[in-house]
């Protein structure tokens, strides 16, 4: 797994343009995995700490994000009118 950081500026030295596109483009990619996560989130199951047996845990995780997928669906639908 590799982490990439925007780009700073310093004193003296502003960033280019490609920089700046580039940090536009990380930025947008990781407000949309933070949104993700704060959906997900939203079902108190995968918000707390997990109790159940670790058995349940991966099909527990699956009908949540199955959840959160289909309300994605359901609102590219009433904005577009596209069935996905």
């Amino acid at each position: 797994m590799t982490v990439r950081l925007n780009e700073k500026a310093r004193r003296n030295h502003p960033l280019t343009r490609e920089q700046k596109k580039l940090n536009r483009l990380r930025s947008s990619t990781r407000i949309e995995i933070e949104h993700t996560f704060s959906r997900r989130k939203k079902y108190q199951i995968a918000a707390d700490i997990y109790r159940n047996r670790d058995e349940g845990y991966d099909q527990t995780m699956n009908i949540v994000v199955g959840l959160v997928n289909l309300r994605a669906y359901d609102r590219i639908f009433q904005r577009t009118g596209l069935q996905l």
